[in-house]
């Protein structure tokens, strides 16, 4: 038997819509018995070029599930075969690989409790990133005090843990063009301050440092 599967697409659509559908997509047939597909690429209208790239990158997307401390795994995979002449090119696939590691890179980072991913563990995982050519540079505490930031310290004394300023630099263009900044907080677990968060809210603290993973 074969089961015939239509999405309706709209003529004028944004390119976070694409990726919504193939994300809706996902999440209706995720638990479906049916685990194999075939993406007819001939039927999507011309001028939609990158659509298969856009809604398969949604797809992919919305499968992230964080199982690393579960006994038992998720066994499912969905397979997409496409057909047809309007695949996605070489280089929408590169790109497209790319953030998708990166994003699910940064989930994995925010899903881990904080008694595993404290400072000194992040500051760890933030300095393996030098393989893939990025500069980095770990701030610890007898260099944070040397440039004055007592305030960042003195949060910090809380903790058993060391308290961390980390950066990272990536020079892309030759040109001596200005740099393009990004900061992000990486609290890692912040357990409230005067007022101790009540415990409903206390377990989404650990996502508290999310900026940081994004960036």
């Amino acid at each position: 038997k074969k089961k015939i599967i239509l999405v309706s697409i709209k003529k004028k659509i944004t390119s976070s819509e694409i990726e919504n559908l193939g994300a809706k997509f996902y999440k209706k047939f995720k638990d479906s018995k049916l685990n194999y597909y075939s993406i007819n690429t001939d039927t999507v209208l011309k001028g939609l070029n990158h659509f298969i790239s856009y809604f398969l990158h949604g797809l992919k997307l919305k499968s992230y599930i964080f199982e690393r401390y579960k006994s038992k795994k998720q066994k499912k995979s969905i397979f997409i075969n496409l057909v047809g002449k309007n695949k996605p090119s070489y280089i929408d696939q590169i790109q497209f690989k790319e953030i998708e590691d990166g994003t699910f890179y940064a989930r994995d980072l925010v899903s881990e409790p904080g008694n595993i991913l404290h400072p000194d563990e992040y500051a760890k995982r933030i300095n393996s990133l030098k393989k893939v050519g990025l500069k980095i540079n770990i701030y610890d505490n007898k260099k944070l005090k040397k440039l004055g930031m007592n305030t960042l310290l003195g949060v910090g004394q809380g903790s058993i843990r060391g308290s961390y300023l980390v950066t990272m630099e990536w020079k892309g263009l030759k040109s001596n063009s200005k740099p393009l900044a990004f900061v992000g907080k990486g609290v890692c677990f912040d357990t409230g301050g005067i007022s101790l968060k009540p415990a409903k809210f206390m377990e989404d603290m650990t996502y508290d440092m999310a900026g940081s993973a994004t960036v």
